[in-house]
């Protein structure tokens, strides 16, 4: 299964965005949705932490695959501040 969130605007706004995506997110399997839900909670509280007068821009997505049992993961994270946001 995979998973995929990503916004952009000013941190507060994005954090709710992202923590309702996340809430959503009941279709992964375990471990699946662990590892999702911790990377979801360090996405937020880097967004919550990003001042208001910058815009931030937040892609993140992984995967999981099983073979055998046996689980391997593919992540990617981006937590990006614009700064010089026009609102």
């Amino acid at each position: 299964m995979s998973w995929s969130v990503n916004a952009i605007g000013k941190p507060s706004k994005v954090a709710a965005k992202l923590k309702a995506e996340f809430e959503k997110m009941t279709y992964l399997s375990k471990p699946e949705d662990e590892i999702a839900a911790a990377i979801g909670q360090a996405i937020i509280k880097a967004v919550i932490d990003t001042t208001d007068a910058a815009a931030v821009r937040v892609e993140a997505n992984g995967s999981m695959g099983t073979s055998n049992g046996n689980h391997t993961h593919s992540i990617t994270v981006a937590v990006v501040p614009l700064h010089g946001f026009v609102d």
